[in-house]
């Protein structure tokens, strides 16, 4: 009996190693078949680095991997403009979240998965802008009426480079729409190079202001946070890409990401100028 197993576990393992491969390889030719369902012309502050993430494939097999540096812009003008509280009550249950009974004083923690839209430099980014020089209107305004404050000079320094940062090199990328249904998504957002229709997760939790409970929620994560970068351009991303998106970019460089049949990312175009 052992020398039968002995006999046939190689082959076996090698034969289910050819199966996943083949069905790893089949996906994605099927998501790049065709048209991008969406394709975004991205730049260093938009990517970073990403240790987490290897991924199948020859030509992919890199051990070089970027991660998406996406934002939302928070319903609260004052929240923290990266990862602030973004979604409600109506629109959670929209999602499939049971509705919050206050009674009962407990919510479904569970992540939920949806349909995400990237938008790429576009309203949701001007309104960041917007933002912020208006905190530095108003950290202005009370510095003039008391400059010899030390807090109020402070306030004022940081909102400066925070608007310095939101225009040079934040991340221009913001999650604006969520929903269960991809096709409604798009039909809302039809712009197929500044949008990107992709998979993601929301989750939930209890926010108390005042005495008032309610039910809040952000998304937590893309279904795919990271990209494979095809060996024929490591070279020139390896020095370019940055360690987090908490570090100022290394140097300029484009990308473009496209979007295929099955909502997942490649790179098709990598441009660092040479200087």
């Amino acid at each position: 009996m052992k020398l039968f197993d002995r006999t046939y576990a190689l082959p076996a393992a090698l034969a289910l190693v050819l199966a996943t491969n083949a069905v790893v390889f089949g996906g994605a030719w099927y998501n790049r078949s065709g048209e991008p369902d969406s394709s975004l012309r991205l730049s260093e502050r938009e990517v970073h680095r990403d240790y987490t993430s290897f991924g199948w494939g020859s030509d992919e097999n890199s051990a070089l991997a970027l991660r998406l540096d996406w934002r939302v812009l928070p319903l609260n003008d004052e929240d923290e403009p990266y990862r602030g509280e973004w979604l409600e009550n109506d629109r959670l249950v929209e999602l499939g979240f049971p509705p919050y009974d206050p009674a009962a004083n407990e919510i479904d923690l569970n992540t939920h998965e949806a349909f995400l839209v990237l938008e790429l430099d576009g309203p949701a980014r001007q309104q960041a802008l917007q933002r912020a020089e208006q905190r530095l209107r108003k950290a202005t305004e009370a510095l003039a009426r008391d400059p010899g404050d030390s807090e109020r000079k402070e306030r004022e320094s940081d909102a400066r480079k925070a608007l310095e940062q939101e225009r040079d090199t934040a991340s221009r990328l913001f999650v604006v729409d969520v929903g269960l249904d991809a096709e409604a998504l798009r039909a809302r957002h039809p712009d197929r190079q500044r949008q990107a229709v992709v998979r993601g997760e929301v989750y939930v939790w209890l926010r108390t202001d005042d005495g008032k409970t309610r039910m809040v929620g952000e998304i937590s994560r893309l279904a795919v946070p990271a990209v494979q970068v095809p060996l024929h351009w490591r070279e020139a991303l390896d020095n370019q890409l940055r360690d987090s998106a908490y570090m100022p970019p290394n140097g300029p460089l484009e990308l473009q990401l496209n979007y295929g049949k099955r909502l997942e990312p490649w790179i098709s175009e990598v441009v660092v100028p040479k200087g």
